[in-house]
């Protein structure tokens, strides 16, 4: 079997045993570029989940198949790497078995993103706090801007112009590669749990640091990740990209309690500026007089350097205590 062939036969088994609609399934090559926002992030999805040490992210590095789920704000994907599954096809003389695991495979991914009875139905009255909602936290951030036009009811805290809400992740298995369909948690609730918001913001900062812990890259060197909260390393590069262990979900990590204090601390008990990319990472700089004076320049260059959704253009500073707006 040629590995045209191989495209072809498994291109049907996921249309016809596996029942996936065919305008749900995506063919990504080697060396695709994402056209839009949406397929880039797929592309580095992709790359991140099965060729790690890629350089260019926003090419993928493979031939892909795609069973995708598209809305107005996200997409999800359960990717299928063709090329890897050929080549254990063919390692295993394209027996039977081989072919009967490489679909399993495929429907497990499939059962975990798209079989929505693993869903917590957010409308269910009387959610119980500790086993429902808890374990489900989960931290959007947004620019205040775009706040004003939330639900007012929302439990959320802010911080310069960036405000975190409170939500929860209703998908019971949790993917820490993707974000999955999210939940605003109400204030209104908080009498029947008889907490307060701050409680709840204090437990969903607790969630995201476990489930999402923080990490800072070099940006001169991407390849070394530093684990600076438990460590005492300098920070003596003017760069670093913070995300998360996952690198997704990771923008909002430099709130977490503790976790500025600790870069302040390790950058020399010296101000820096932080900017948001997107919803997963974010740029660590020095705070001196080149980020003042070339603010404009460096705004476009970080811009144009990431195709996510930004959540604010706004660079903010952390003098040791709080966060503000650079003016």
């Amino acid at each position: 079997m040629t590995y045209d062939e191989f495209v072809d036969r498994i291109s049907i088994a996921i249309q016809e045993e596996l029942q996936v609609n065919e305008d749900m399934i995506r063919m990504y090559p080697k060396g695709y570029v994402g056209e839009n926002k949406m397929d880039r992030r797929l592309v580095r999805s992709m790359n991140d989940a099965y060729y790690k040490e890629c350089d260019e992210q926003d090419i993928l590095q493979g031939d892909m198949l795609a069973i995708v789920a598209r809305s107005d704000i996200s997409m999800l994907a359960v990717p299928v790497p063709l090329e890897q599954h050929y080549e254990y096809f063919k390692y295993h003389d394209f027996d039977a078995d081989a072919w009967d695991a490489i679909l399993e495979q495929i429907r497990m991914g499939v059962n975990v993103h798209h079989n929505m009875d693993r869903r917590l139905d957010p409308d269910k009255e009387g959610l119980d706090y500790e086993t429902e909602v808890k374990p489900r936290l989960f931290l959007l951030s947004m620019s205040s801007e775009s706040y004003a036009q939330v639900d007012e009811d929302v439990i959320s805290i802010q911080y310069g112009d960036i405000v975190l809400i409170a939500c929860m992740d209703l998908d019971r298995g949790r993917d820490k590669r993707k974000q999955m369909g999210l939940s605003h948690v109400d204030r209104n609730d908080l009498p029947m749990w008889g907490l307060t918001e701050d409680q709840v913001l204090a437990d969903a900062f607790e969630v995201m640091m476990r489930e999402y812990p923080p990490v800072l890259i070099n940006a001169n060197d991407t390849s070394k990740e530093i684990d600076f909260l438990n460590s005492d390393e300098s920070l003596d590069e003017i760069a670093y990209i913070l995300t998360s262990k996952q690198h997704i979900c990771g923008a909002c990590s430099v709130f977490y309690p503790g976790v500025a204090e600790k870069i302040y601390k390790a950058m020399g008990n010296k101000p820096f500026a932080y900017y948001p990319l997107s919803h997963h990472r974010g740029v660590i700089l020095e705070d001196n007089i080149i980020l003042r004076r070339f603010k404009e320049q460096l705004v476009r260059l970080l811009v144009e350097d990431d195709g996510n959704e930004r959540i604010t253009d706004k660079i903010h500073i952390f003098d040791g205590q709080t966060f503000r707006v650079m003016e």
